[in-house]
């Protein structure tokens, strides 16, 4: 099938994906249909690129994120793979301390929650082990 855009001609280039029938079968207004998923979903590449000026890297989870400095044209590839590593690692710590920071939380929410409800019942001895368990979070 052959497309255009803007007087430009071109072929389709459709991407194929592997997948696997698991034998799972629907039923939809009286037919019955069978349900394939991907054998594996391709990563998303991780790129350096420039826009006016601007560095920038794409994640692996479609983000975007800009890059301190600027990559002149001459640079090698070298450069741009080491870059591109770089802030990789760099979107994965921010990520997993992002999630740290949420857990914590959530257990210091919990744990406030849990005093609350020993100091109504007046239960002394709970309260001083929540309590306890509360300065490991601190």
């Amino acid at each position: 099938m052959k497309l255009s855009y803007r007087g430009a001609e071109y072929e389709p280039e459709l991407a194929t994906v592997e997948t696997i029938d698991r034998g799972v079968v629907g039923h939809y207004r009286g037919q019955s249909y069978g349900v394939r998923y991907p054998r594996h979903i391709p990563a998303q590449p991780v790129n350096t690129l420039t826009y006016r000026g601007i560095t920038y890297a794409t994640m692996p989870d479609g983000s975007r994120m800009t890059v301190p400095g600027r990559l002149s044209s001459g640079s090698s590839a070298n450069r741009v793979t080491a870059d591109t590593a770089s802030i990789s690692a760099q979107f994965q710590r921010g990520q997993r301390d992002e999630v740290e920071n949420v857990h914590r939380q959530n257990i210091q929410r919990r744990l406030m929650q849990r005093i609350q409800s020993a100091k109504q019942r007046g239960d002394q001895y709970l309260l001083q082990q929540l309590e306890r368990e509360m300065n490991l979070f601190v």
